[in-house]
């Protein structure tokens, strides 16, 4: 029932809800708006093979994946040659790109010690401490997966 002289409370409570959008979306435009690497992130996840002195496990995360002893770190390991902020992989419009954080002990792909933000493709090998990260490559958000998707204990070399 409309109340008299008054709109729908109903509609009232619409018209608050659109003008806070509104608000929101002027917020966001003023900052300059959603970037390519922000539409790339929402869209897929990193995924990637761990090879750990403890096992194997395969981790898919959102970027930018944080690599590091920090529980703040996206993919957190236990590797004591490891910084507590390692390296970061970021996707942007060029793909997947790997760079150091200043770390005690360097970030090395393919063997070869990096100094900058290092492009990556799949089949690449990131080296942190004595972990190897394989990147498989960007899966679709749907089958993002923050939780170890396989574990497998390290075999032994004879």
């Amino acid at each position: 029932m409309i109340p008299p002289g008054g709109l729908d409370p109903r509609v009232e409570s619409l018209a608050v809800v659109a003008a806070v959008a509104v608000f929101l979306l002027a917020v966001r435009l003023g900052r300059g708006g959603a970037s390519a690497d922000d539409t790339l992130s929402m869209l897929s996840a990193v995924e990637l093979d761990v090879e750990e002195a403890s096992g194997r496990r395969t981790v898919r995360a959102a970027p930018p994946v944080l690599i590091g002893r920090a529980s703040s770190a996206t993919l957190v390991l236990a590797d004591p040659q490891v910084s507590r902020l390692h390296a970061r992989i970021d996707a942007g419009p060029g793909g997947l790109s790997v760079v150091d954080l200043g770390s005690r002990n360097g970030t090395w792909v393919n063997a070869r010690p990096i100094d900058r933000a290092s492009p990556l493709s799949a089949g690449d090998e990131v080296d942190v401490g004595g972990t190897r990260v394989r990147v498989r490559g960007l899966v679709p958000a749907g089958e993002r997966n923050r939780a170890t998707s396989r574990k497998e204990p390290r075999q032994q070399s004879v």
